[in-house]
């Protein structure tokens, strides 16, 4: 169990104290100042302390307003403040700006903190296996999803692996906040179309006229990947995200920028794969800058640019990885297409191939085409 403890305090004599009285007990680091105690927050951002306990009065920023920014750089560690001032005021102000788990006043004897500092722990050890729970469970989650699209749909999946690949390159050239959850929501984003047959994507990307019946299907994926997920903990905002892909010019301002992304590069991947060169399928979203902001289109110029980032392998299927672009179809001993030109292989599509190869035999090697990283 994680018991780093860090103790701020400008008076020294009471720093020397603490470690007297709790280094047996403890992994205890001190600071002198809120400044220095900042910095060693910083400097142990992979090795975070579980508990944080301040001083209320200092020189140059107070208990309260230090802890309020060791919570910005440190949102787990639990945090305590000690004080002389023990008015009702600066209690509540503690508990509101400063997210403060505990409260102790002067003289505090060491028993007294130490049961409090032992709750502190505890609380952390809680806020930690719960955020593990919800990674694994959300990990879980996507990676089961994915894999029922690469099989029930795989040209759906490849493009939402396409999709996914231009959103991450975009996103390094955006200053922007909780850029997993637009991630996720790029990789999730034709969920829904594993409720639709996979011969309307292929006629989606050939250009070619859909039934009435089919373009109301395909109108629907946004909003059916939405309810597939929204349930999920801490996939509420990806939901939105992938349910607020197809907006209007009118509807536009209002729309998420994670949506907007998602938009653009959609669209953008639908051009080009119906044979429309990049820089003309570019230029196309350039003449609608009413539903299309012109930034992100410039960014995603940028981003899509031939590049010698990829490079053309002949590999037998033991060898094949998730993410490699298949090149050539992939036909069984007996000439029955299991997967498609152009299309991304995933864990599922990999393992049904090898099933296939023990059973009946897959034509190999396979040509792939695999990103230099």
């Amino acid at each position: 169990m994680n018991n780093r403890i860090l103790f701020v305090d400008d008076d020294l004599n009471i720093l020397s104290s603490y470690k007297r009285s709790f280094r047996l007990k403890y992994d205890v680091h001190t600071a002198s100042s809120p400044a220095e105690a900042l910095q060693m927050i910083k400097g142990n951002a992979s090795k975070p302390f579980a508990v944080i306990i301040s001083d209320f009065k200092m020189p140059e920023m107070n208990g309260v307003q230090f802890l309020a920014k060791a919570y910005e750089l440190s949102k787990n560690t639990v945090r305590m403040l000690i004080t002389g001032y023990a008015d009702v005021e600066t209690a509540i102000s503690a508990v509101n700006d400063g997210n403060v788990f505990r409260f102790l006043t002067k003289p505090c004897p060491p028993d007294v903190l130490s049961k409090n500092i032992d709750a502190c722990l505890e609380h952390h050890q809680l806020i930690v296996a719960e955020k593990e729970l919800l990674r694994g469970t959300l990990q879980g989650s996507i990676k089961v999803l994915t894999d029922v699209l690469s099989i029930t749909n795989p040209v759906a999946f490849g493009q939402s692996e396409r999709i996914k690949r231009v959103v991450h390159l975009m996103l390094r050239n955006l200053n922007i906040e909780n850029k997993w959850q637009i991630e996720v929501g790029a990789m999730l984003s034709k969920l829904g179309c594993a409720a639709i047959p996979a011969e309307t994507m292929e006629k989606v990307y050939s250009g070619k006229q859909l039934t009435p019946a089919e373009e109301a299907a395909y109108s629907e994926v946004p909003k059916v990947g939405a309810q597939l997920i929204k349930n999920i903990p801490r996939m509420e905002v990806v939901a939105e995200l992938i349910e607020k892909q197809s907006f209007t010019e009118a509807e536009r301002s209002k729309i998420p920028i994670g949506a907007r992304i998602i938009r653009i590069i959609n669209d953008f991947d639908i051009l080009s794969k119906g044979g429309t060169d990049i820089y003309e399928a570019i230029r196309l979203l350039k003449e609608k800058p009413a539903l299309y902001d012109i930034k992100l289109i410039e960014i995603l110029e940028k981003v899509v640019s031939p590049k010698d980032n990829f490079v053309q392998r002949s590999l037998f299927i033991r060898d094949l990885r998730e993410g490699m672009v298949v090149m050539e179809d992939i036909e069984t001993t007996d000439r029955i297409l299991l997967i498609k030109k152009g299309q991304v292989l995933s864990e599922a599509s990999i393992y049904r191939l090898s099933n296939y190869g023990r059973s009946v035999g897959v034509k190999e090697p396979v040509s792939v085409l695999i990103e230099i990283k």
